[in-house]
């Protein structure tokens, strides 16, 4: 008896010593809800000022960016803007690319930018990664068209000769394995004649399935100087805001206002 007694007790104790295999986190569908806005007219095109959306009840569909973009997932829209849809666990793989700048966060926007010079790198822990990033767009009862989860705000100093623009903009990308991108650029280039430092910097992990991806851009401009200096941030967890900004147009592309490569914004700047 006391030898069975001794071998209940021990029983628990060698299952719990016993190696168990690592926990493996499958993806998850994702549920995207939010408000969608109009945006208005105001004083400068790059603060945004934003008002109701008035075209009706419907539905919000995603689809994949590029030339040729696919719908992945549509939900209800109401007619006061609210929206949800849930993106699906598993993507095609016919849908999905090596990473691009949005999945990245701008880890090939150096080569592109025509750096006089350049320091630093960004680099990506497994670059056989296959990624997609999708657009929304709001297909109302009398009037359709993108919609961006957008943040932008516009500082003029006229008297000092400075502006800076502080701009957000949240994405929704799929990865089929978990990687990391961390590490900073440095570059030195122009637009329009205007010196800049262009900064990308992060170090975030995009794990395996949907993640919502922010990315923050401060762009300071002395025109007194002739300089500007652009920092472009991205992290991984959330996205800037709750609410849609809609842009009328049926034609799925990335958000190029918030491109540490468009020049557009300094133009406007200056």
């Amino acid at each position: 008896m006391k030898k069975h007694a001794w071998l209940t007790l021990a029983l628990p104790l060698l299952l719990t010593a016993c190696p168990r295999p690592p926990t493996v986190v499958e993806p998850q569908p994702l549920t995207v809800s939010g408000t969608v806005v109009e945006q208005v007219s105001g004083a400068d095109p790059f603060t945004l000022n934003t008002g109701p959306w008035k075209g009706g009840a419907g539905q919000v569909v995603a689809r994949s960016e590029g030339d040729a973009p696919a719908e992945i997932a549509r939900g209800t829209l109401n007619a006061d803007g609210s929206f949800s849809l849930t993106l699906p666990r598993e993507v095609d793989s016919a849908f999905l690319s090596s990473p691009t700048d949005s999945t990245t966060g701008g880890i090939d926007a150096v080569g592109d930018a025509d750096c006089s010079s350049s320091s630093g790198q960004m680099t990506i822990s497994d670059p056989a990664v296959l990624s997609l990033t999708v657009g929304l767009t709001a297909k109302g009862a009398s009037k359709s068209g993108l919609v961006f989860n957008e943040t932008r705000n516009l500082q003029i100093d006229e008297a000092a000769q400075k502006s800076r623009a502080q701009l957000n903009a949240g994405r929704l990308v799929y990865v089929d394995r978990t990687v990391t991108v961390s590490g900073t650029v440095t570059c030195t280039t122009s637009f329009s004649d205007l010196p800049v430092t262009l900064t990308l910097q992060g170090n975030f992990t995009l794990n395996k399935g949907w993640n919502k991806v922010s990315s923050s851009s401060d762009i300071q401009v002395d025109v007194s100087k002739m300089l500007a200096q652009w920092t472009v941030t991205t992290s991984v967890g959330a996205l800037p805001t709750n609410q849609w900004v809609y842009q009328p147009g049926e034609v799925a592309m990335p958000l190029s206002l918030f491109s540490p490569l468009s020049p557009r914004l300094l133009q406007q700047m200056r």
